[in-house]
């Protein structure tokens, strides 16, 4: 049995100082789940999740990204060789059916997801197809669907009319992996100036934490928030070591989008059936990263929705629902919303020493200095403009003046 010990990306986001192994969730209840999602969604002939119930469709390519590492999760929990082949056929399966150029897909946050699930996938198998794959298409990304100008990323590579959380996000993250995977700064450098960008045109001036979901062309913002977003946040917040960000961000959803025990109350399927996935598993990170004292009640967050979506759960085959507040349904449930439930137990199940997902922080490249005119300070975070290429910009994207000749000559070329 091979453990799984090899985490290529350096440090995890638990690595010392971190919570002790809780007892909340046990191993072999969070694996017992996985089997049960396994039994009822893996079509291990031609490698690929089912979408539905009564094993129907081919999960959406987004979301077998999130699928894929749910089987990374427990391969991480278990160690065991079956989940670690699990990793390798999810991808072949994948590849049979959508090629190795994703570029091909319209929306570029589908595009993010999968470079995030192949840099996780190079830091526990050491395969470098998984590497090669989340660089090729987080470049593409970078070199073609950034706006240079005013900052962000667009949402679909087909049109130009909107940068939404939902892709910006990710791809903070998945640049976050590679500086690690790559020992390149440069991806970190990228990561900080979509942060600050991030920070100051789609977080709510007003309700600190809470993410707007897009800014389109013409100024006006979507200012709905979902878990998803909120949780794409807390994970960027953390892998670039912006941990009051990150708090900040996790409190305005609990006070916000969960009952008044703490429950996450976002309950749809289709598109929406992963969103809560990505909440926990970025709580999750960011409560082992916090250590003891200060991550102790966010992971305690985590252990109540545990606790209720499994004691909710279709009793006859261990399927968790959609809903987290109420029973599981005898029939309709999608695989993305059983998944959500699986992930979150087999994090808590996992021992803080192992790590929960390998997105590295550390201290930022000296050469990154986000400095304002007319200010002294250098952090790019609290001044009142940022720095990009093109000018200094106010929080409203507005460009306020010319960038002096070299001032940003540390932003990665195109």
């Amino acid at each position: 049995m091979a453990k799984a010990t090899r985490y290529g990306m350096a440090a995890l986001v638990c690595a010392a100082a971190c919570l002790p192994a809780r007892a909340a969730v046990s191993a072999e209840q969070a694996e017992t789940a996985f089997k049960a999602f396994n039994k009822a969604y893996w079509n291990a002939t031609d490698k690929y999740f089912y979408k539905r119930d009564g094993k129907s469709g081919v999960l959406d390519f987004w979301l077998s990204a999130h699928a894929w590492e749910t089987v990374m999760d427990v391969y991480q929990l278990t160690g065991k060789d079956e989940y670690k082949q699990q990793i390798k056929d999810v991808y072949d399966g994948f590849i049979k059916r959508n090629g190795t150029d994703w570029t091909q897909n319209d929306y570029n946050d589908d595009i993010m997801w999968w470079t995030i699930a192949c840099a996780r996938a190079y830091g526990l198998t050491g395969d470098t197809r998984y590497l090669t794959q989340s660089k090729t298409h987080f470049d593409w990304v970078w070199k073609t669907q950034r706006d240079s100008i005013e900052g962000g990323v667009w949402w679909k590579n087909n049109e130009h009319k909107s940068k939404n959380s939902c892709v910006v996000q990710p791809a903070i993250i998945t640049a976050t992996f590679l500086a690690n995977a790559l020992k390149d700064d440069s991806y970190r450098v990228k990561a900080e100036s979509l942060y600050v960008w991030q920070k100051r045109t789609l977080m709510d001036p007003r309700n600190p934490g809470k993410i707007f979901d897009a800014i389109n062309v013409s100024g006006s913002l979507g200012t709905g928030s979902t878990t998803y977003n909120q949780g794409t946040f807390i994970g960027s917040a953390v892998g670039l070591g912006h941990m009051a960000d990150a708090k900040i961000c996790a409190d305005w959803t609990k006070k916000n989008m969960c009952t008044a025990t703490g429950v996450v109350r976002e309950a749809n399927q289709g598109d929406f059936a992963a969103f809560k996935l990505i909440l926990v598993r970025y709580a999750m990170g960011m409560a082992r990263q916090l250590g003891t004292a200060a991550g102790a009640p966010y992971e305690s967050w985590m252990d109540v929705n545990a606790a209720s979506v499994w004691d909710k759960r279709r009793k006859a085959d261990d399927i968790m629902g959609p809903d987290w507040n109420n029973a599981a349904p005898a029939t309709g449930i999608e695989s993305a919303s059983a998944a959500s439930g699986v992930t979150l137990l087999v994090l808590l199940a996992t021992p803080a020493s192992t790590g929960i997902h390998p997105l590295a922080r550390g201290a930022r490249p000296q050469s990154v200095s986000f400095a304002f005119p007319g200010s002294s300070s250098a952090s790019g975070i609290a001044a009142p403009a940022i720095l990009l290429p093109g000018g200094w910009r106010g929080a409203d994207g507005r460009l306020r003046g010319a960038t002096p000749p070299g001032s940003f000559s540390h932003l990665p070329a195109e």
